[in-house]
């Protein structure tokens, strides 16, 4: 059960548009266990408790918050822009296929701008995305590759 004193990590979840309900339910949930495993195990070492995680998925957050941003453009660019009051909308970014559309390789390198982590997740493994490279331009589906560190 959360405290009120417990952190919170809010993570966004940049799946894929075509993906299923089905889908993007089921690996929302695997991403929210592997991410708190990850911080559990890291605020045990150092003897502090750990944050609260809370995985929220591109499709969720769009029905919710793209009409107050102000429609696609601005909602993807809300989604890593600056922290407004000092915290981010969001404090890490997971990508889970390493070739994306436009609008996700602008949420990444808005993130990557704004120092806020992003990942891709590769085979149950988080990678640190560092870079965003235009392959076709053309293709709103997959014109752009995201590139991780080892």
């Amino acid at each position: 059960m959360p405290t009120p004193d417990q952190p919170l990590l809010r993570v966004f979840f940049a799946h894929p548009k075509n993906w299923t309900d089905e889908q993007i339910d089921r690996e929302t949930n695997a991403l929210a266990e592997l991410f708190t495993a990850g911080v559990t195990a890291a605020a045990r070492m150092k003897g502090k408790p750990p944050p609260r995680v809370v995985v929220i998925s591109g499709r969720d957050d769009y029905k919710r918050a793209a009409k107050r941003a102000g429609g696609w453009k601005p909602w993807a660019r809300s989604v890593a822009g600056p922290a407004i009051d000092g915290q981010p909308r969001f404090h890490r970014i997971v990508c889970p296929e390493e070739y994306v559309g436009r609008a996700t390789a602008d949420i990444v390198r808005d993130a990557i701008t704004n120092d806020r982590p992003v990942f891709l997740l590769d085979k149950g493994r988080l990678r640190r995305i560092t870079e965003v490279r235009t392959v076709n331009p053309d293709s709103w589906v997959n014109g752009w590759r995201l590139i991780a560190a080892p």
